[in-house]
């Protein structure tokens, strides 16, 4: 009788991990009820996390940081010989329609935006074409270009 009940509840598990898949959010849940949890919100002990938590802890953990590095050295990348000198050079016909094919998008951070370049293609192209195979050629960035943005986003589950 037991090992009937064994196979039977094996054989229940086996269906529903294997029907879900290709779905890794149920098919956490199958295994978090197979496990024996309890979702988060099924628990009437635990508080709720907001969004004001959630950016008082971030601001505190970036203050924190700030605090631990406010006299340590800046980082230094030591220069390096390495080349990419296989790199087959970006054409000006092949840049002129990645750019032409991007999307009109721009954040904060860009020097130009996209439509005004995709405008003003013909006349910018040798000197970005220039600019593109030299970076890659010498693997490196211009200083101007090493900054982003970074906006923390809550999950909702």
């Amino acid at each position: 009788m037991h090992r009937s009940y064994r196979e039977k509840e094996r054989t229940y598990w086996e269906t529903k991990i294997v029907s879900h898949a290709k779905d890794p959010k149920r098919l956490w849940a199958t295994f978090d009820a197979l496990l024996g949890r309890r979702r988060a919100d099924c628990q009437p002990d635990v508080s709720l996390f907001s969004a004001e938590d959630f950016l008082s802890s971030f601001n505190d953990k970036i203050n924190g940081i700030r605090l631990e590095t406010a006299g340590a050295d800046p980082p230094v990348y030591p220069a390096t010989d390495c080349r990419l000198s296989a790199m087959v050079p970006v054409t000006g016909t092949e840049l002129r329609r990645i750019i032409l094919s991007s999307a009109a998008k721009s954040c904060e951070l860009d020097s130009l935006p996209t439509f005004l370049l995709q405008e003003l293609v013909d006349v910018l192209l040798p000197f970005l074409t220039f600019l593109c195979n030299r970076s890659i050629q010498d693997g490196i960035l211009p200083q101007s270009q090493k900054r982003s943005i970074l906006i923390p986003v809550l999950k909702r589950e």
